[in-house]
């Protein structure tokens, strides 16, 4: 019986036993997610008001750019089929000033096969020498560019070259 009223007591102490307070764990823990929520709410107030038109200029600056894309265009014709518009290709003659240069003998020859004047031509030249493009002639029939670069290839002229326009 003794051996019985032991094992009683021993269990009575157990019970009796107080478990350790984590009450300063608890605000600690709770302490440091809401001044988490905090940041992350005056972050969030932040962005979404006080630097909106900023952030929004340089999201624009960044992703917002105009790209002009030429494009053919098909005949527009009218009930009947009879075509009323078509696009007609032409070709711009254009040039690299830095690489083609102001050699008169070569000027002379991409002169006459332009149609223009030698001096107006190296005058262009010389304006846009530091550029690495220039329009010599704008909007020419293909069969006209092409007799240009036929020149141009034929002569040895480097730096001479067809921008196809619709």
């Amino acid at each position: 019986m003794a051996a019985r009223r032991d094992k009683r007591a021993r269990q009575v102490r157990r019970e009796e036993k107080v478990l350790p307070s984590y009450a300063g764990r608890r605000y600690t823990v709770l302490a440091l997610f809401v001044m988490a929520a905090a940041a992350l709410v005056w972050r969030a107030v932040d962005q979404q008001i006080l630097e909106k038109d900023f952030l929004q200029s340089e999201g624009a600056d960044r992703y917002l750019d105009e790209v002009e894309v030429p494009a053919h265009r098909g005949l527009i014709t009218d009930r009947r089929g009879d075509v009323l518009a078509l696009s007609t290709p032409v070709d711009s003659i254009a040039a690299s000033p830095r690489v083609l240069g102001t050699d008169i003998e070569q000027l002379l020859v991409l002169a006459k096969a332009l149609e223009m004047d030698a001096e107006e031509l190296r005058g262009k030249l010389v304006r846009y020498s530091q550029r690495h493009f220039v329009y010599l002639k704008r909007r020419l029939p293909p069969a006209e560019a092409a007799h240009v670069m036929d020149v141009a290839k034929a002569n040895g002229i480097q730096g001479v070259h067809i921008e196809r326009e619709y």
